[in-house]
Protein backbone atom coordinates (compact mmCIF):
# COMPACT_ATOMS: atom_id res chain seq x y z
CA UNK A 1 0.00 0.00 0.00
CA UNK A 2 1.25 3.52 -0.72
CA UNK A 3 2.55 5.67 2.12
CA UNK A 4 0.36 8.19 3.93
CA UNK A 5 2.11 11.03 2.06
CA UNK A 6 1.46 9.36 -1.31
CA UNK A 7 -2.21 8.82 -0.43
CA UNK A 8 -2.57 12.47 0.58
CA UNK A 9 -1.09 13.49 -2.78
CA UNK A 10 -3.59 11.28 -4.61
CA UNK A 11 -6.81 11.82 -2.62
CA UNK A 12 -8.89 14.24 -0.61
CA UNK A 13 -11.01 12.70 2.14
CA UNK A 14 -14.21 14.08 3.65
CA UNK A 15 -14.52 12.55 7.17
CA UNK A 16 -18.15 13.61 7.70
CA UNK A 17 -19.39 11.97 4.50
CA UNK A 18 -16.79 9.22 4.09
CA UNK A 19 -16.10 10.24 0.50
CA UNK A 20 -12.65 9.78 -1.00
CA UNK A 21 -11.97 12.00 -4.04
CA UNK A 22 -9.24 11.95 -6.68
CA UNK A 23 -6.93 14.96 -6.56
CA UNK A 24 -5.63 16.61 -9.71
CA UNK A 25 -2.37 14.86 -10.62
CA UNK A 26 0.24 16.43 -12.83
CA UNK A 27 1.25 13.09 -14.37
CA UNK A 28 -2.27 12.57 -15.78
CA UNK A 29 -3.07 13.48 -19.35
CA UNK A 30 -5.30 16.51 -19.95
CA UNK A 31 -8.28 14.24 -20.76
CA UNK A 32 -7.69 12.07 -17.69
CA UNK A 33 -7.45 15.14 -15.47
CA UNK A 34 -10.68 16.56 -16.88
CA UNK A 35 -12.47 13.24 -16.36
CA UNK A 36 -11.24 12.25 -12.87
CA UNK A 37 -9.97 15.27 -10.89
CA UNK A 38 -12.34 15.92 -7.99
CA UNK A 39 -14.54 12.89 -8.67
CA UNK A 40 -15.43 10.24 -6.10
CA UNK A 41 -12.83 7.46 -6.08
CA UNK A 42 -13.91 3.83 -6.27
CA UNK A 43 -16.84 1.60 -7.08
CA UNK A 44 -18.68 -1.12 -5.17
CA UNK A 45 -17.02 -4.53 -5.23
CA UNK A 46 -18.97 -7.80 -5.17
CA UNK A 47 -19.02 -7.79 -1.34
CA UNK A 48 -20.45 -4.27 -1.02
CA UNK A 49 -17.23 -2.47 -0.06
CA UNK A 50 -15.90 0.52 -2.00
CA UNK A 51 -12.88 -0.56 -4.04
CA UNK A 52 -10.34 1.89 -5.49
CA UNK A 53 -8.01 0.79 -8.28
CA UNK A 54 -4.69 2.36 -9.18
CA UNK A 55 -1.24 1.12 -10.21
CA UNK A 56 -2.90 -2.14 -11.35
CA UNK A 57 -3.97 -2.92 -7.76
CA UNK A 58 -7.36 -2.85 -6.04
CA UNK A 59 -7.63 -1.43 -2.52
CA UNK A 60 -10.57 -1.25 -0.15
CA UNK A 61 -11.40 2.42 0.35
CA UNK A 62 -11.77 2.10 4.13
CA UNK A 63 -8.17 0.83 4.34
CA UNK A 64 -6.91 3.72 2.20
CA UNK A 65 -8.87 6.15 4.36
CA UNK A 66 -7.49 4.71 7.59
CA UNK A 67 -3.94 5.07 6.34
CA UNK A 68 -4.70 8.54 4.88
CA UNK A 69 -5.90 9.68 8.34
CA UNK A 70 -3.74 7.73 10.81
CA UNK A 71 -0.77 6.50 8.77
CA UNK A 72 -1.16 2.89 9.95
CA UNK A 73 -2.41 -0.39 8.45
CA UNK A 74 -4.31 -2.32 11.15
CA UNK A 75 -5.09 -6.01 10.64
CA UNK A 76 -8.83 -5.28 10.46
CA UNK A 77 -11.06 -2.22 10.24
CA UNK A 78 -14.65 -2.51 11.43
CA UNK A 79 -17.64 -0.58 10.09
CA UNK A 80 -19.50 0.03 13.38
CA UNK A 81 -22.93 0.11 11.74
CA UNK A 82 -22.08 -2.90 9.47
CA UNK A 83 -22.77 -0.82 6.33
CA UNK A 84 -19.81 -1.78 4.17
CA UNK A 85 -19.76 1.39 2.06
CA UNK A 86 -20.22 3.82 4.97
CA UNK A 87 -16.66 5.15 5.26
CA UNK A 88 -17.34 8.09 7.55
CA UNK A 89 -14.43 8.38 9.98
CA UNK A 90 -16.68 8.01 13.05
CA UNK A 91 -18.01 4.72 11.62
CA UNK A 92 -14.56 3.13 11.23
CA UNK A 93 -12.54 1.56 14.03
CA UNK A 94 -9.41 -0.55 14.31
CA UNK A 95 -10.11 -4.06 15.54
CA UNK A 96 -9.02 -7.67 15.53
CA UNK A 97 -10.53 -10.17 13.12
CA UNK A 98 -12.45 -11.69 16.05
CA UNK A 99 -13.92 -8.31 17.01
CA UNK A 100 -14.90 -7.72 13.39
CA UNK A 101 -16.81 -11.01 13.24
CA UNK A 102 -18.52 -10.22 16.56
CA UNK A 103 -19.97 -7.07 14.99
CA UNK A 104 -21.12 -8.91 11.86
CA UNK A 105 -24.80 -9.19 11.04
CA UNK A 106 -26.39 -12.62 11.11
CA UNK A 107 -26.54 -14.74 7.98
CA UNK A 108 -28.73 -12.95 5.46
CA UNK A 109 -30.43 -16.13 4.20
CA UNK A 110 -31.28 -17.30 7.70
CA UNK A 111 -34.76 -16.19 8.82
CA UNK A 112 -33.87 -16.23 12.53
CA UNK A 113 -31.94 -13.58 14.51
CA UNK A 114 -28.21 -13.96 15.08
CA UNK A 115 -27.45 -16.66 17.68
CA UNK A 116 -30.91 -18.26 17.47
CA UNK A 117 -31.57 -21.73 16.05
CA UNK A 118 -34.77 -23.71 15.71
CA UNK A 119 -34.74 -27.16 17.31
CA UNK A 120 -36.94 -29.04 14.78
CA UNK A 121 -37.44 -32.02 17.08
CA UNK A 122 -39.03 -29.84 19.80
CA UNK A 123 -40.14 -26.71 17.93
CA UNK A 124 -38.29 -24.60 20.50
CA UNK A 125 -35.51 -22.06 19.95
CA UNK A 126 -31.96 -22.54 21.11
CA UNK A 127 -29.67 -19.58 21.76
CA UNK A 128 -25.89 -19.98 21.32
CA UNK A 129 -22.97 -17.53 21.38
CA UNK A 130 -19.39 -18.16 20.30
CA UNK A 131 -16.72 -16.92 22.73
CA UNK A 132 -13.02 -17.66 22.17
CA UNK A 133 -13.87 -20.20 19.43
CA UNK A 134 -16.21 -22.14 21.74
CA UNK A 135 -19.99 -22.26 21.57
CA UNK A 136 -21.79 -21.43 24.80
CA UNK A 137 -25.34 -22.74 25.09
CA UNK A 138 -27.53 -19.94 26.54
CA UNK A 139 -30.72 -21.94 26.83
CA UNK A 140 -33.72 -23.26 24.96
CA UNK A 141 -36.78 -21.02 24.73
CA UNK A 142 -40.42 -21.15 23.64
CA UNK A 143 -40.19 -18.03 21.49
CA UNK A 144 -37.77 -16.41 19.07
CA UNK A 145 -37.91 -13.19 21.09
CA UNK A 146 -36.79 -14.91 24.31
CA UNK A 147 -33.91 -16.65 22.55
CA UNK A 148 -32.87 -13.40 20.82
CA UNK A 149 -32.97 -11.51 24.13
CA UNK A 150 -30.71 -14.13 25.73
CA UNK A 151 -28.25 -13.78 22.85
CA UNK A 152 -28.36 -9.96 23.01
CA UNK A 153 -27.59 -9.95 26.74
CA UNK A 154 -24.73 -12.43 26.31
CA UNK A 155 -23.33 -10.54 23.30
CA UNK A 156 -23.21 -7.34 25.34
CA UNK A 157 -21.52 -9.13 28.25
CA UNK A 158 -18.95 -11.06 26.18
CA UNK A 159 -18.38 -8.76 23.18
CA UNK A 160 -18.84 -5.28 24.68
CA UNK A 161 -18.63 -2.48 22.11
CA UNK A 162 -18.49 -5.04 19.29
CA UNK A 163 -21.76 -6.75 20.31
CA UNK A 164 -24.24 -7.13 17.46
CA UNK A 165 -27.66 -8.69 17.86
CA UNK A 166 -31.10 -8.51 16.31
CA UNK A 167 -32.42 -6.40 19.20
Amino acid sequence: MPSQDQLREMFDYEPLTGVLRWKDRSEWSKQHRAKYSGTVAGTHDTNGYIEVRFDKTAYQAHRLIWKWVYGTEPPDIDHKNTVKDDNRLDNLRECTHTDNTRNASGWSKKPLPKGVHLRPETGRYRSIICVNHRNIHLGTFDSIDEAAAAYAEAAQRFHGEFARSAL
